[in-house]
């Protein structure tokens, strides 16, 4: 089974990535280059399944305005553990953008990044082969009372201060 962790859990991926040179099955859960999102865009447009699209680092994200409503799966793939791209990417699609799909880390997921992935707004992690998957979905409660508000708390500020006053 994938190593895939999913709001907390370890979980089967339904997801499948297809080529750019592949046929789009009538149905399905399907992944696609941002490329082939955007070329195929009208195409697209009717497909009756669900679309995802999986996203390198370096993409400005804003490119997905005009696929935030329709994409069910925002994959971001993490180049290297200690790259932050990706965080800022989920923190814009999350906070800025309104993204409420599902948002997948991929790439170099590690159990010493799980929890930060968390709260920039990643609720899915495709961990990384090697991974042990329950000591990451331990990690994910590395901490019990975060100080900063975040992407996975943003209220977290606001009630400490007025329980300060």
């Amino acid at each position: 089974m994938p190593l895939l962790i999913k709001n907390g859990q370890h979980c089967t991926d339904p997801w499948l990535p297809l080529a750019n040179d592949a046929t789009l099955p009538a149905t399905g859960a399907y992944i696609l280059s941002l490329a082939r999102l955007e070329s195929e865009s009208d195409d697209l447009g009717a497909y009756r399944g669900e679309l995802g699209v999986r996203l390198s680092p370096d993409i400005d994200v804003t490119r997905l305005l005009p696929w935030l409503s329709r994409l069910a799966l925002i994959s971001i793939d993490i180049a290297h553990f200690s790259d932050g791209r990706a965080y800022s990417q989920a923190t814009l699609l999350r906070e800025q953008m309104g993204y409420r799909g599902e948002l997948r880390a991929c790439g170099d997921v590690i159990q010493d990044t799980v929890y930060y992935q968390q709260r920039c707004g990643f609720d899915a992690l495709a961990l990384r082969d090697d991974q042990d998957v329950d000591a990451c979905i331990r990690a994910l409660r590395t901490f019990t009372h975060p100080y900063q508000a975040s992407v996975a708390t943003p209220m977290l500020f606001q009630r400490i201060q007025r329980q300060q006053r």
